[in-house]
């Protein structure tokens, strides 16, 4: 509430207005009676003075609330399953080490030796016809050891002795580990076979890698070796991992054929 002090010297000016011959009477006339009238309207007037202020006052007052109300900021709430931040940063992690260098080799290098074996067998399959014989795939630690000193001795190795030195895998339990060495030491016998196993290590890695085309049969030596379901040539490893494509073809260039010229 706000309070105001009336200033009554407007009595005094209104007293002024008299002559002095004007006799006592009419001025206590005056002052008890017209002035009581003219004070009280005065009053009147302050008192609607200050209501109109004060009711000025709550309409700006609400004006206000209303505007800071208006200006507050809206929050929107999606509602959803919210994600877990922790289990998506482990997701990630798990994948980049899945798909580190390192590791991409070892799944290079596994697919390749397979690729090896099965591509073997084809050629007995073909060149020799009714032979039973069969080789096995490589013993899973050899494969897949990605360090540097492990790959480049695979690199500087003919087909001979890959299979003269490394023995199967284990899931085979009922074969000697050293099948392959033994096989092998019949194929020598055959001049075709005998050629095949002094190729080097990278030099049918080059035949497997097909310039990351589809593969279906290789010439060599004379011959042509049409190749089976279970002899997946490098395509099919891209295949079978679209979303690092790029990082294992340029993986398989660097470590594998950075010492031969790819048109």
């Amino acid at each position: 509430m706000f309070r105001f002090k009336t200033n009554l010297s407007f009595i005094g000016t209104i007293g002024s207005s008299f002559s002095e011959d004007d006799s006592k009477d009419n001025m206590s006339l005056y002052s008890n009676s017209n002035l009581n009238i003219f004070v009280k309207s005065q009053l009147n007037i302050l008192n609607n003075n200050e209501s109109s202020l004060i009711y000025n006052n709550s309409l700006k007052t609400e004006e206000s609330e209303n505007k800071n109300l208006n200006n507050k900021p809206v929050f929107i709430t999606e509602i959803g399953k919210k994600k877990r931040g922790k289990e998506a940063k482990n997701k990630n992690k798990k994948e980049h080490r899945a798909w580190s260098r390192d590791n991409i080799i070892s799944k290079i290098q596994i697919h390749f030796l397979n690729f090896v074996i099965f591509f073997l067998n084809d050629c007995i399959h073909q060149i020799l016809k009714n032979s039973r014989m069969n080789f096995k795939k490589f013993n899973y630690k050899e494969k897949s050891n990605s360090t540097f000193e492990h790959v480049n001795m695979l690199k500087n190795l003919t087909i001979n002795e890959l299979l003269e030195f490394f023995i199967i895998s284990k899931k085979y339990t009922r074969y000697n580990e050293n099948i392959n060495k033994t096989n092998k030491e019949k194929l020598e016998q055959n001049p075709w076979f005998k050629k095949f196993l002094k190729i080097k290590y990278t030099t049918l890695f080059y035949y497997y890698f097909n310039k990351c085309q589809s593969l279906k049969e290789i010439f060599l030596f004379g011959e042509k070796i049409i190749l089976s379901k279970k002899t997946k040539p490098f395509s099919e490893l891209l295949q079978k991992n679209e979303k690092y494509k790029e990082e294992i073809i340029e993986t398989a260039k660097d470590v594998y054929l950075n010492h031969i010229i790819l048109k």
